[in-house]
């Protein structure tokens, strides 16, 4: 049996994408490597607000985390010296100090044959701030110490704008086995900025989640009471553009988003849906808060159902999969809508989801927050729905090829793991 350790990762964490990339991914190497015993390591603050991890399969998971979560910023260069020490005093006197590594995180680093980097889908950069980028940096860099393959599985990565996180990054990048960019954004930055390890391009390994079970949808359904008469339209509001990117002297964000719904539901007589991707009340990233603020100010308040409950990724995908088109905000909510041949609007405030848009031929329907303005929205809108049943079909034959590169993948895992017993 195959040992393998995901790091960049949680099933806890209130970030919808965030299980959902764990998920799909844990689903990817059991298809293809057969029965596999697969460690999660939650190294994040965050990532403790739930009391049970948000992932519909998380029976199939096992977990490794910290006993109190506050200490993380301790813990990771605790660990981090405990490693350089074990691993220079087997290196230069050929001593295993097997106490320094005997602890229960680092004792899952060693038992794994290779090491498996989600990033957090995008959190290899410093554009969210240093807790972030040192996090997915040192959580790596124990993996290279201890002696492991590192293997960068597919997201997004940059960009670093100080030399110091390009440095520390370009560094760790090129002693991975290979990396795999999520989008050709990401492949090309990291050809230039010189990596030279491997480098593959593919897809966002969610495109492989699977839904909750249609009885398990239907009942949400029922539960959240969202009516079949009308079309149901979708919307991911974020509070990270909200609190981030939006104009707090005028609302901007929150009053686009009102005009938009209410257009939505005069001209196509829609019943809309809020689906908030992350609901993480610690970091201040509850969308339900921002989709509130909306639902309140929209002429028919009654026509808006806001997602309040705590469902996981399996189930908000399944939710979103009855949706006749979505606009969203968070790139997860989207992948969820695309992979479910949902006719999608993207609003992008990062390069990964243009490059993730692109890889389906959706690229005509990105929305730049930066130069939204609401007549371009609304034509957007106008023409994806006059044609939608045309994009549901090109979404179909786009996303088997999508799927097929992310399988890919897995097959590279395989063949890794093949020459690494040799």
């Amino acid at each position: 049996m195959h040992r393998i350790l995901l790091i960049g990762t949680s099933i806890y964490s209130r970030n919808r994408g965030v299980v959902a990339l764990a998920s799909a991914s844990i689903g990817l190497l059991k298809k293809c490597l057969g029965e596999t015993d697969v460690v999660l390591f939650h190294s994040f603050p965050d990532y403790y607000d739930v009391a049970s991890p948000l992932t519909y399969y998380a029976k199939e998971m096992r977990t490794v985390k910290d006993s109190n979560p506050y200490l993380w910023a301790a813990n990771l260069p605790w660990r981090l010296l405990r490693a350089m020490t074990w691993a220079t005093m087997k290196k230069l006197f050929g001593i295993n100090m097997a106490k320094l590594v005997d602890e229960k995180v680092l004792r899952e680093y060693m038992r794994a044959e290779v090491v498996i980097d989600l990033g957090y889908g995008d959190g290899f950069t410093d554009d969210y701030g240093f807790q972030m980028f040192v996090s997915c940096l040192f959580q790596k860099l124990l993996a290279i110490i201890l002696g492991k393959r590192l293997i960068v599985f597919p997201q997004s990565i940059g960009p670093f704008r100080r030399k110091i996180s390009l440095f520390a990054a370009r560094s760790v990048l090129n002693r991975a086995a290979f990396v795999v960019a999520r989008e050709s954004i990401t492949y090309d930055y990291l050809k230039k900025i010189g990596i030279r390890s491997p480098i593959f391009l593919s897809s966002d390994v969610a495109f492989l989640l699977e839904k909750a079970p249609q009885q398990r949808i239907l009942e949400i359904l029922s539960a959240e009471q969202i009516p079949n008469d009308k079309p149901l339209i979708g919307l991911s509001i974020s509070q990270h553009i909200n609190l981030k990117y939006s104009n707090p002297s005028d609302n901007s964000y929150i009053q686009n988003m009102v005009r938009t719904i209410d257009y939505l539901i005069e001209t196509l007589d829609a019943t809309i849906i809020l689906v908030p991707h992350s609901t993480s009340v610690r970091s201040n990233d509850d969308d339900r808060i921002v989709g509130a603020l909306v639902r309140d100010k929209v002429k028919e308040r009654d026509r808006v159902i806001l997602i309040d409950k705590e469902y996981s990724s399996e189930e908000l995908k399944g939710i979103i999969s009855c949706c006749s088109l979505f606009m969203g905000a968070r790139m997860h909510a989207n992948i969820a809508a695309l992979s479910s041949g949902v006719p999608t609007i993207a609003i992008a405030y990062s390069h990964k989801t243009y490059g993730i848009m692109r890889e389906l031929g959706q690229e005509n329907w990105i929305c730049d927050y930066a130069k939204m303005e609401f007549a371009g929205q609304i034509s957007r809108i106008n023409h994806i729905w006059r044609n939608r049943q045309e994009i549901r079909e090109a979404l179909t034959r786009h996303l088997k090829a999508v799927q097929e590169k992310v399988i890919a993948v897995g097959e590279l895992v395989r063949n890794c793991l093949e020459n690494n017993a040799k």
